[in-house]
């Protein structure tokens, strides 16, 4: 199947930077790399056994690059990646020696029912780190959600979700955030649990003094009204939000949100050149 969506693909190769933001962080506060790489597999991640392919496939261009880092970081064999045509990057690396190493820490990390991935590995790291497994899991997988109370329209209920429609791996991913403190509920669809949230002001306030969403990762296209946004902007709001007015007063504010971080990155650019 890979294989064929590989054909479908735009065959250029995608320039990116080595060593973004999001990665200088994690080797400054000294943080393995390959529990973060496990926590990307687990999510929008693949790894194939038999023909040792690491590979992740994302809209987002920020979680790409954190994922090339991560390769870049760990073998000495060049990642490609390559543009589909229905807008989705995907990164992937031949590399038998990085995937036999990833196996030797989980069985399998093909997350559909009836695989058995295990997140023991991850369940052994020091906090530090499990906080940013926790960080990238909710960027890939996560989101923040506002929605007026259906009991008084002026109040915004916020709501933290993470989506894994693998019950035994959801419960586990529970049971690793609680390590941290972040502690939520299982959530049902139909018959079935799909995912875990938490509609607890402190526990949004944690998960954000925790340092939020990793990266700079935009709200995808599946939510119509906040598509291209930082998910740690919208975060922000829901933070601070009292009473609401309208949703376009929200738009405004994560418009002066990005106005400012673009003011602040021109101004380092600035100083950058002039030094």
């Amino acid at each position: 199947m890979m294989d064929n969506l590989r054909k479908k693909s735009i065959s250029q190769q995608i320039p990116l930077p080595l060593n973004s933001n999001y990665f200088k962080y994690i080797k400054k506060q000294k943080i393995p790399v390959i529990p973060l790489l496990q926590t990307m597999l687990f999510t929008d991640g693949y790894l194939n056994e038999k023909a040792n392919i690491i590979s992740y496939t994302s809209k987002s261009i920020c979680l790409i690059n954190i994922f090339n880092d991560f390769l870049n970081e760990l073998s000495d064999k060049k990642p490609r990646i390559r543009l589909r045509k229905n807008g989705v990057y995907e990164i992937y690396l031949y590399d038998k020696k990085l995937s036999k190493r990833l196996l030797k820490l989980s069985p399998t990390y093909k997350t559909k029912l009836g695989n058995f991935p295990s997140l023991n590995y991850l369940f052994k790291q020091e906090n530090k780190t499990i906080i940013e497994c926790l960080r990238l899991a909710m960027s890939t997988d996560g989101c923040i959600i506002l929605g007026q109370e259906s009991k008084n329209p002026f109040k915004i209920r916020s709501r933290l979700v993470f989506c894994c429609f693998n019950v035994p791996l959801l419960k586990e991913w529970r049971d690793l955030f609680s390590k941290i403190g972040f502690n939520t509920y299982l959530i049902k669809k139909g018959k079935d649990y799909i995912s875990l949230g938490t509609t607890k002001k402190d526990m949004i306030k944690h998960f954000y003094s925790l340092g939020g969403f990793a990266g700079d990762v935009e709200i995808s296209g599946k939510s119509t009204r906040f598509k291209g946004y930082l998910k740690n902007d919208l975060l922000k709001i829901a933070l601070n939000i009292q009473d609401f007015k309208s949703w376009d007063k929200v738009i405004e504010e994560l418009d002066l949100l990005s106005w400012a971080r673009n003011l602040k990155r021109e101004a380092q650019l600035g100083r950058a050149t002039d030094s």
